[in-house]
């Protein structure tokens, strides 16, 4: 009897789990479309996402065309640059072919070429032209010499020589001096066989200042010297010259002069004489002298033309200025006042 029972419980127990697989099952069937679409959402997300990638590596920057900015000045090529949304990396360069400082030579890639936009363009810069050589125009006529980008003929000085009128004979810079900027280049030209002349001032009874006026405008040069005024004197006045007032002279020929100065000082300042041996100039050159006073206050005392050699220039400054030589524009002698 118990094994019956056994039985009927065991067979209501497969029944029930059929009818629950039965179930289940039918609950399945019911869900499958919904199923479906969220895998497929899914997919389609997955597949969007990917393509968003995909095109977003491909696509990049924007591209844009170079500009031609060979021969441009580096300012006017910049800025053509920027509206281009582009950058220089530049290159600086010596030209060989005379291009002017500054000027875009090269550049790479080339115009019109299509790249992605904010990038670097390679720019080469002119540096201007290598360094010239200065040529040798000794003997040549200074009518023939033309001037060049950086070797500007200046005007020349003349003095008498055999040579035919307008013969170059001497220059500064000399030939073969190498220059990378403008410079003069100075010449000495023969007046031919005739001789500029001068007329020789009179200037005894000048006073230093008087002198020194004269200095600057006379054609001659003047050997200046001094003595302490005796009691027939008058101190501060030139006393005798050697060459007489109103002769005829060659350009930049010499007189001796001779001054009367004080045994005492005066106020403070000092009467002197400048002296200096520069070398023999093969024509004159531009000097001046400037005087520093102790408070770093400059003023030029004297402007002129020097074939050099002897120098001598009077003077009554206050004790312990500086006195400076400048010739060309470069200082090449000072000397304090004592």
């Amino acid at each position: 009897m118990e094994i019956t029972e056994n039985k009927k419980k065991e067979k209501k127990s497969r029944k029930l789990s059929r009818i629950n697989i039965e179930q289940n099952y039918e609950k399945v069937q019911s869900n499958v479309p919904a199923l479906f679409w969220v895998c497929f959402s899914a997919f389609l997300v997955m597949i969007v996402f990917c393509c968003g990638v995909f095109f977003a590596k491909v696509k990049g920057p924007e591209k844009v065309l170079v500009p031609n900015v060979t021969g441009m000045q580096i300012e006017d090529a910049l800025i053509e640059m920027q509206v281009n949304r582009l950058y220089a990396n530049i290159t600086l360069r010596f030209s060989e072919d005379g291009i002017p400082k500054g000027t875009v030579m090269e550049q790479n890639p080339k115009a019109d070429s299509l790249v992605k936009a904010n990038r670097y363009i390679d720019l080469v810069i002119s540096r201007g032209p290598e360094k010239e050589v200065v040529q040798d125009v000794v003997g040549k006529l200074y009518d023939q010499v033309q001037s060049t980008e950086n070797i500007i003929k200046a005007e020349p000085q003349y003095i008498i020589n055999s040579k035919p009128a307008g013969t170059i004979l001497a220059q500064f810079p000399r030939s073969g001096y190498k220059v990378s900027s403008p410079v003069q280049l100075m010449t000495v030209v023969s007046y031919g066989p005739e001789a500029e002349k001068a007329k020789v001032p009179d200037v005894t009874g000048m006073t230093v200042t008087d002198l020194l006026e004269e200095m600057k405008k006379s054609n001659v040069i003047f050997n200046v010297s001094a003595h302490f005024a005796n009691e027939n004197e008058e101190f501060g006045k030139v006393i005798t010259q050697t060459v007489k007032p109103e002769t005829i002279v060659d350009k930049y020929s010499r007189v001796d002069v001779e001054l009367a100065l004080p045994e005492e000082l005066q106020e403070n300042n000092r009467f002197g004489i400048f002296s200096k041996t520069l070398e023999e100039y093969p024509f004159p050159v531009d000097m001046k002298l400037v005087f520093r006073a102790s408070d770093g206050t400059e003023t030029e005392l004297l402007s002129f033309n020097h074939p050099g050699g002897n120098l001598t220039v009077p003077y009554v400054l206050p004790q312990g200025a500086t006195i400076l030589l400048f010739v060309h524009d470069s200082i090449v002698e000072k000397e304090i006042v004592g």
